[in-house]
């Protein structure tokens, strides 16, 4: 009894001193918390009276691509076409060569702009030569389907229908201004084209003024040209890529459904869908309308990617004479996300939308 009551004691002596214990650290951790609760305000009034630090925000400019010094910059779809002139004779395989050393090409024509661009660059050339008429090499040549005897007589070789812009980016025909009765394929090895350049108009022939073009062979050396027409540099241009993010593309459509009318007639005919792009005008092969002109076309594309101008393109006889043809273009533009056009109705007799006069054979 006495040893069980020794061993009850030293339990409950245990149990107090641990209780005792747990009480003190309690104690201690409530005390650090007061103490770190006081630390800010004792910093807070420590520093109350500095001043407070000044920061600065660093502000980024997105640089936008320039052209070298030299060339000038030409905005086509979405990009920047650089484009100058280069003084020299050479024919047209080593302007094209000249070009490339520069990471550039020979330049196709955009449009007006640039034309009169190319010309104001080749006057300070003509002058340092005392001349005030000449011609530069541009990215033009015939069509390889399109060369030899007597194969620029016939569709789809005829005049402007012959050639082709080669810088990969220009596509359509309406930017070639030939002067008059060009292209003729003289000699039926002109398969090349000049741009006429200087301050002033001459005639030979023809009156020729400067921004016209016309064809010539694409070997011809200088010195075999008349003096007024001769070679005197080329046209180079390069491509500066300005990214679009892909974040902000935005897929748009159309579909077009109607029908082919002649004189109020429905025809059945043969025509071509067009999607306007930044490199080339992409077809989706021949399409038909049947035999009530009836047709239908669709079409998707990313416009980060470049603009969405879509065409249909007609070659019919409907006002011509036998041998000859007309073109027809009817233009769509499509901002909406899926553009939906019915009842359209494609009148071959409207000259609205002729392109060009008729090419007979």
């Amino acid at each position: 009894m006495k040893l069980f009551l020794i061993s009850l004691l030293i339990l409950v002596s245990i149990f107090l001193l641990e209780i005792e214990a747990r009480r003190k650290d309690r104690d201690d951790d409530c005390s650090a918390s007061e103490s770190s609760e006081e630390l800010p305000r004792e910093h807070h009034k420590k520093h109350h009276h500095h001043k407070k630090k000044r920061t600065t925000t660093k502000t980024t400019t997105k640089r936008v691509p320039r052209c070298l010094k030299g060339w000038k910059g030409f905005p086509r779809s979405g990009r920047i076409w650089c484009i100058r002139v280069i003084a020299g004779e050479p024919n047209r395989d080593g302007a094209e060569a000249q070009c490339n050393g520069l990471g550039a090409t020979l330049t196709g024509i955009a449009n007006a702009q640039e034309s009169l661009f190319l010309q104001a660059q080749s006057l300070p050339i003509l002058q340092s030569l005392g001349k005030t008429v000449g011609s530069i090499w541009i990215g033009l040549v015939r069509r390889p389907e399109c060369r030899g005897y007597l194969k620029s007589l016939f569709a789809p070789c005829i005049r402007s229908d012959g050639f082709m812009w080669t810088d990969g980016v220009v596509t359509r025909k309406n930017t070639m201004t030939w002067r008059a009765t060009m292209p003729d394929n003289a000699g039926w090895n002109q398969n090349c084209a000049r741009l006429h350049v200087g301050s002033r108009s001459y005639q030979f022939s023809h009156y020729i003024n400067p921004g016209d073009i016309d064809d010539i062979d694409c070997t011809i050396p200088a010195s075999k040209t008349l003096d007024i027409q001769k070679i005197r540099g080329f046209a180079c241009g390069i491509l500066i890529f300005v990214l679009i993010p892909l974040a902000s593309a935005e897929l748009r459509g159309i579909t077009i459904k109607g029908k082919i009318v002649c004189k109020s007639v429905p025809v059945e005919t043969d025509f071509k869908f067009y999607e306007h792009d930044f490199v080339i005008d992409c077809d989706a092969n021949w399409k038909t309308s049947n035999s009530q002109g009836e047709f239908e076309v669709s079409e998707k594309e990313d416009e980060a990617v470049g603009k969405f101008d879509p065409y249909i393109e007609i070659r019919h006889n409907c006002t011509q004479k036998p041998g000859c043809y007309q073109r027809s273009v009817f233009y769509y533009k499509t901002y909406e996300t899926n553009r939906l056009v019915e009842n359209e109705v494609l009148n071959l007799d409207d000259q609205e939308y002729y392109y060009n006069g008729p090419i007979c054979y």
